[in-house]
């Protein structure tokens, strides 16, 4: 991902109503699970240290988390 200093705060993300966050690298603590994505709270956990979800984000929007797997993009997947 990236290299935090102590003293930089998280890297805060705005999402929209309609909006998508794909984490790809491992969720702290393990697996996030779909219970785990009931609250920005619980998705900042999962996310770790380094970047949180801006709270002022609608909650209307997807939460998705690939560790180990494949991502494929296109029309014909």
């Amino acid at each position: 991902m990236f290299i935090k200093e102590a003293n930089v705060p998280k890297l805060k993300i705005g999402l929209k109503d309609g909006g998508t966050l794909m984490i790809l690298e491992k969720p702290q603590g393990g697996a996030l699970t779909l219970s785990g994505t009931s609250t920005i709270q619980n998705i900042n956990t999962s996310l770790g240290d380094k970047v949180e979800i801006d709270a002022t984000s609608s909650g209307k929007y997807k939460v998705y988390s690939v560790y180990r797997g494949k991502l494929k993009i296109g029309s014909r997947c």
